[in-house]
């Protein structure tokens, strides 16, 4: 952590109000107290949010917590005004990373924090980005590793832990913990069929990418199945060279240190998971610097939770970029324009009222496919700027 502050001006961190990045900011304030500011997304006073199971919307009375418990850490909450111009238009993005942007209105969402950061003349903003494999990593598969070792009295108490954390039956926590574990990939595959993104992709047959699988870090003597998931970071790098263009700031992810994750994975597993308390080991370690409301918080924070407010806004404005997109034949044999159109309930309907249901929170209900795909593609492929070719590369 400390190779990772700048030896002067001010330090940066974006905070959420969950265990990896309120450890950060804490520890931060430690090595160098006074100089950090935790910054925080929240949604504007008052606006309906989407409401879920095993979700919070407002990270406010955690980060608020956190604060009050931290000499030294300065906080401050920031909010969107509106849509970025960015969202509106990423044209200027699809051009200087020929790519298009996935999770475009996630972009948006955290755009105030690195401008933020860059107005404090910070050139660094630190995350908790990465924690789930080393320090804050749950120890969800110590059930499966328990099962193949053996272990049934620990792997009993375990299960009986995870019912009572998780509020599931005994049975459904051996079914998704040590059974869908040590389930063989290929009949996996034969079960389910398709990844759930792809099942949710608005793509035409024949235009299939592949199913998204985590790659797995295999450690020396265990088979496949104990194997701990080791995500890809979900910057990729056209979304940080965006970053980097629309607000000059560079992201430090000090979970993602090599030595960091290598200590971390010597150490037994049941570290991670106590009586089926996941994430026992960053729970114990981050108890003398964060608030009991976050060490005991189970709910995961949603990021951009006005999006489907925000999105029945723009019922009009997506309608119209889904029919531009549909201009396009070249798109059109990729992309199942219909199914796009779906969620809007037809086109007549997505101009009738652009308030849509954003007094219940839900909004024009777009799927993420639906809105990654217009956001991300429909500047350039809709308008016909590039060459047929060129349109199905970019797709």
């Amino acid at each position: 952590m400390a190779c990772r502050l700048p030896e002067s001006g001010p330090i940066v961190v974006s905070t959420s109000g969950g265990l990896d990045s309120s450890a950060i900011a804490a520890t931060a304030a430690r090595l160098a107290p006074g100089r950090v500011r935790a910054l925080t997304m929240a949604p504007p006073e008052g606006m309906p949010l989407v409401h879920s199971s095993g979700h919070h919307g407002d990270e406010r009375p955690f980060v608020a917590a956190l604060a009050a418990m931290t000499p030294g850490l300065s906080l401050e909450i920031l909010s969107r005004e509106g849509i970025d111009p960015i969202e509106r238009d990423p044209t200027p993005l699809f051009r200087l990373t020929a790519t298009p942007l996935s999770l475009l209105a996630g972009l948006g969402w955290f755009l105030p924090t690195y401008r933020r950061t860059a107005e404090l003349g910070c050139p660094v903003l630190l995350t908790g980005a990465g924690g789930e494999g080393s320090v804050t990593h749950d120890g969800r598969d110590l059930p499966a590793h328990l099962s193949v070792r053996g272990r049934w009295r620990r792997l009993q108490a375990e299960r009986q832990g995870l019912s009572r954390h998780a509020g599931q039956s005994p049975w459904r926590q051996f079914r998704s913990t040590v059974l869908a574990a040590l389930e063989p990939s290929a009949l996996r595959a034969w079960r389910h069929g398709p990844e759930n993104w792809y099942r949710g992709a608005p793509l035409r047959p024949g235009a299939e990418m592949g199913p998204f699988e985590p790659e797995r870090v295999v450690w020396p003597g265990v088979v496949e199945a104990q194997s701990r998931p080791v995500h890809r970071s979900r910057h990729s790098p056209e979304s940080v060279f965006a970053r980097r263009i629309l607000s000059g700031v560079e992201l430090a992810n000090p979970y993602r240190d090599r030595r960091l994750m290598a200590f971390c994975a010597g150490l037994p597993r049941d570290l991670f998971m106590r009586d089926g308390v996941p994430r026992a080991f960053a729970r114990r370690l981050f108890a003398d610097r964060l608030p009991r409301s976050i060490l005991e918080n189970r709910l995961k924070g949603r990021q951009y939770p006005e999006a489907y407010h925000l999105a029945s806004a723009r019922r009009a404005e997506i309608a119209a970029a889904i029919e531009n997109l549909a201009a396009s034949p070249s798109a059109c044999r990729v992309i199942d324009v219909a199914r796009l159109r779906r969620p809007l309930g037809g086109a007549g309907r997505a101009a009738a009222d652009p308030r849509g249901d954003a007094a219940s929170g839900h909004g024009a209900a777009l799927p993420s496919s639906t809105r990654g795909a217009v956001a991300g593609l429909c500047p350039a492929l809709g308008r016909d700027r590039l060459a047929p070719d060129r349109q199905i590369q970019c797709l």
